[in-house]
């Protein structure tokens, strides 16, 4: 039996030629971008456009559109699916797949950092890269994963670091999960353990902020913004902390729905008890705020969305370990 790699293409970067202003914007569909990166593969690609988007219009109803889309391509038979996506929102749409796709198939996030028509173009390079890792049996066992510049890398850990750098993604605090040279995989890490799947079956419908934190800030933001919000994300300083100021706000605000404690720093935990005083963690998760673990702040508000959309509670689904 012949097997086969469903390409899906959302826009972004890698689908992106200069008009006559010399300004990106994504024309070229999925068919387009087959030719520059399959061709000598294991397994044939079968390409669908699904959207032409940047990535910067990609959030969690689009991304609940395209987990559908991939489910009906893997019950149609596709051994594996490849998705081309923005890199600005890249990060959160490989996570929000990770929390919506039960299957263990193979699904690998790709983009670009130069335009498809540019000499110096990373896209098709990326994409051979991304075909080979979906072609890896092996590594259906690790879910959602993004292919960038050579490394594979897990949807939990994935950021975008750099605005334009080839180089761009990485896994601060865990680094990547594999490579791909000349089209060989060399998994270099085991399966993530945690589950991350969510029970969601219908498109998402909570709205949910994300604050981000500075020092000795007031409460005016959380103020002005809490109205209407059925969660919010903060973003907070080093280990869980904020000022004391916004910590009246934010303990205001978790009395009616689900407050997350996350950390700005990029890598690391959010502690529990080993700072003391207003604003402190201890003091902030002793008011009913909710541990993130380690689980990055913009990730933290995908989950949010998706798991209360899917009506579950704050504290089933953090903290994230």
């Amino acid at each position: 039996m012949t097997r086969w790699i469903s390409l899906i293409g959302t826009g972004g970067t890698i689908a992106s030629v200069t008009d006559g202003a010399g300004r990106l914007s994504p024309h070229l569909q999925a068919a387009d971008l087959l030719p520059r990166g399959a061709s000598d593969l294991p397994a044939r690609g079968v390409p669908r456009s699904f959207l032409s988007l940047p990535s910067r219009e990609i959030g969690p109803s689009r991304i609940f559109e395209l987990a559908t889309a991939i489910r009906e391509e893997i019950e149609a038979g596709a051994s594996a699916v490849v998705v081309t996506h923005g890199t600005d929102t890249l990060e959160e749409t490989a996570y929000g797949l990770r929390m919506l796709l039960p299957y263990e198939v193979p699904v690998v996030l790709t983009g670009s950092m130069r335009g498809a028509d540019s000499a110096e173009s990373d896209g098709p390079g990326n994409l051979r890269d991304a075909l080979a890792a979906a072609a890896e049996p092996a590594l259906a066992s690790h879910g959602v994963v993004v292919v960038m510049h050579g490394d594979i890398h897990a949807a939990r850990w994935v950021r975008k670091m750099h605005t334009l750098s080839l180089d761009a993604f990485a896994s601060p605090g865990h680094g990547a999960i594999g490579r791909v040279v000349d089209r060989h995989v060399s998994l270099l890490a085991p399966p993530d353990p945690v589950r991350h799947t969510l029970p969601l079956t219908r498109p998402p419908d909570k709205r949910v902020a994300l604050l981000w934190s500075v020092g000795d800030d007031d409460a005016f933001a959380v103020d002005r913004i809490a109205a209407g919000l059925d969660g919010l994300v903060v973003a907070a300083l080093g280990a869980g902390h904020v000022s004391a100021r916004t910590a009246q706000a934010l303990k205001r605000l978790a009395e009616r729905c689900p407050v997350v404690l996350a950390s700005r720093c990029g890598a690391g935990p959010v502690l529990a008890q080993t700072y003391g005083g207003p604003g402190s963690e201890s003091d902030l998760l002793s008011a009913g705020l909710v541990p993130a673990g380690l689980l990055d702040p913009v990730k933290c508000r995908l989950r949010l969305v998706l798991g209360l959309s899917a009506g579950m509670r704050g504290t089933e689904l953090f903290p994230v370990v």
